[in-house]
């Protein structure tokens, strides 16, 4: 079988499949769990909040389905190029995925093409200025990581080398304005705020957590907040202070639950998934007219 748009397509279209039945089981979850947490102190005056049940483990596994379609899409349309100019398709042809412009302009010690090169040998000049300016390491400091592309790179390797991709509840911001208005951000320490475009501009990002009542007093300063991998735990509060073993705490508002997959470097929802399936669409359009 040859080198066609045709292959590329399919995989696309399996991708979405995929993307749609998560979509679904977010929703459904989200709807039966999503506003019924528990609330309480553990041993260490740790504030923790969980979900009564985790979301359902077989979002893993598809999550790892689309991945890999969306990544070997990508192969197969670098491969589909070169086959049209040269002819010649190698083993060591693929779209590359750089979080560091260094690793893309890497050579081999023994001499010989940049890393970046020897992967798309064969594509034109101004094919290749296209590729290299659609890597992650052309980000905004500090976001090259959560480019969807990276992303994609990221989880699509976890998942072929290490293990399926967990589902877990996640506790989540939400920005009032701007290109991500009402889009839920995973709590990652500054991660949610940086990545969503507001880092260093003063507006209020979201109204969650700024509300924090213990046994009636109103406490909103003096503590921390972080994620967390168990898949029912969706937020844990640090120095909340000392607490009497019947204390009473309450939020307002309460979070924002999401969908968490990946790990705790990485969490992602399903909106950083179709964000992936948009970026590859994008770079499979980009290419489409020099193929067909």
């Amino acid at each position: 079988m040859g080198y066609d748009l045709g292959g590329v397509e399919r995989k696309l279209a399996r991708a979405d499949e995929s993307l749609a039945i998560l979509y679904g089981q977010r929703s459904m979850y989200l709807r039966d769990h999503g506003n019924r947490f528990l609330t309480q102190l553990d041993s260490q005056d740790e504030l923790v909040c969980s979900l009564r049940e985790a979301p359902p483990q077989e979002m893993g596994t598809e999550v790892g389905v689309f991945l890999h379609f969306c990544r070997s899409a990508l192969d197969n349309l670098l491969c589909c190029v070169v086959d049209r100019h040269t002819g010649r398709v190698g083993t060591r042809h693929q779209f590359p995925i750089y979080e560091k412009e260094a690793d893309f302009c890497r050579k081999p010690k023994g001499g010989g093409l940049p890393k970046g090169e020897w992967q798309t040998k064969g594509v034109s000049d101004d094919e290749f200025t296209f590729i290299k300016d659609s890597q992650p390491f052309n980000a905004r400091p500090g976001l090259a990581k959560w480019e969807p592309l990276a992303l994609l790179g990221y989880l699509n390797n976890i998942d072929k080398h290490r293990h399926i991709h967990v589902a877990a509840a996640g506790a989540a911001v939400r920005v009032y304005v701007g290109p991500f208005a009402n889009r839920p951000f995973l709590i990652v320490g500054a991660d949610a705020v940086q990545r969503s475009g507001f880092l260093g501009r003063g507006e209020p990002t979201t109204g969650f957590l700024t509300n924090l009542y213990v046994n009636g007093e109103h406490r909103s300063n003096g503590y921390r907040f972080v994620g967390s991998d168990h898949p029912t735990e969706i937020v844990r509060f640090i120095g909340v202070g000392v607490m009497p073993d019947d204390a009473e705490v309450n939020m307002d508002p309460r979070p924002s639950i999401e969908v968490s997959f990946s790990d705790g470097k990485r969490p992602v929802t399903v909106h950083d998934l179709i964000d992936i399936r948009a970026t590859v669409v994008e770079i499979v359009n980009w290419f489409r007219p020099r193929i067909t």
